[in-house]
């Protein structure tokens, strides 16, 4: 008897896997979310998705935190390859394009994200040097790099970006909390 699905590359059923998994985590959360039900969504066995990831924290850290770390990433690219800017007008829509990036993909991972981070102590810590730290301390130094090409005012630049991240997480946090239906802007 065959099938009429056609059959996925490795890399193909990998990246279904993690779309079915994304939407597992963001409708349930890390606790909820279960493995069997990212399976039957996928079509695919348990045994299928322990053999691409090692354990649910690994497939919620691909399906969670990768897309995170790609679209902030091309945000502090950005930032990186800016001209210099005497008026600061692309410095300011950059900023802009940076923050709402940031706004929208902390409350569309909030609920996931928040299980991690106010989870068990060490595996928060953890989390957060491996996926938190290295993208702040990203657009610290890729702002560092052009601080001196762009129009403002003295400041503390790692305290600015670190305030930026801790406000669009708590934004979306406090939206979360609050129900509130309307997204960041």
């Amino acid at each position: 008897m065959s099938s009429s699905v056609p059959r996925l590359s490795t890399e193909q059923r990998r990246r279904q896997i993690l779309a079915v998994a994304r939407d597992e985590f963001l409708a349930h959360g890390f606790a909820g979310a279960r493995v069997q039900a990212v399976a039957d969504a996928a079509g695919v066995t348990i045994a299928l998705i322990y053999k691409h990831f090692e354990s649910k924290k690994m497939l919620f850290e691909e399906a969670i935190m990768a897309p995170l770390h790609e679209l902030l990433e091309s945000r502090i690219e950005e930032v990186r390859t800016l001209p210099p800017d005497p008026d600061g007008t692309a410095v300011r829509e950059s900023t802009r394009r940076f923050m709402r990036t940031l706004l929208h993909t902390f409350a569309e991972s909030i609920q996931p994200l928040g299980v991690i981070l106010f989870g068990e102590r060490d595996g928060a810590r953890r989390f957060y040097h491996l996926h938190f730290r290295p993208l702040i301390d990203s657009a610290i130094e890729a702002s560092k790099a052009n601080f001196s090409r762009w129009p403002h005012r003295d400041f503390d630049l790692d305290a600015a970006i670190n305030a930026a991240f801790g406000a669009a997480f708590w934004t979306a946090l406090d939206r979360a909390m609050r129900d509130d239906a309307t997204g960041p802007d």
